[in-house]
């Protein structure tokens, strides 16, 4: 039931039906986030010294957290890979679990 919201009709983030809900760490995520502001607290401040390169992906369908946003957080890194996966929304590991697969084996390898 608490999943609905991201499949509903008109939702910005593209999810095409029912998942499983299990990121209830979303409530203390919120809060970790509040705690950050109140105390200007800015925890992207080095992570362009990290130096292996990070991936995101993002599903084609999700106007909410899609392109414009993982491109916002994936600046703080000095070598990042963004990728769309496509035909798909937010939950795309749920989803598209056979497009993504193909993708992190691909960057996780590369790490060696």
């Amino acid at each position: 039931m608490r999943s609905s919201f991201n499949y509903g009709k008109g939702s910005p983030e593209g999810t095409e039906g029912p998942f499983p809900y299990w990121r209830l760490g979303a409530v203390a995520y919120t809060n970790m986030l509040e705690v950050g502001k109140r105390d200007n607290f800015d925890m992207t401040q080095n992570l362009g010294n990290y130096e292996p390169k990070v991936l995101f992906l993002y599903g084609e369908f999700n106007k909410a957290l899609g392109e414009y946003y993982c491109k916002q957080e994936a600046e703080h890194f000095n070598n990042y890979q963004m990728t769309e996966i496509k035909g798909t929304g937010h939950e795309l590991i749920y989803f598209k679990w056979d497009s993504v697969h193909p993708v992190v084996t691909e960057y996780l390898n590369s790490l060696n």
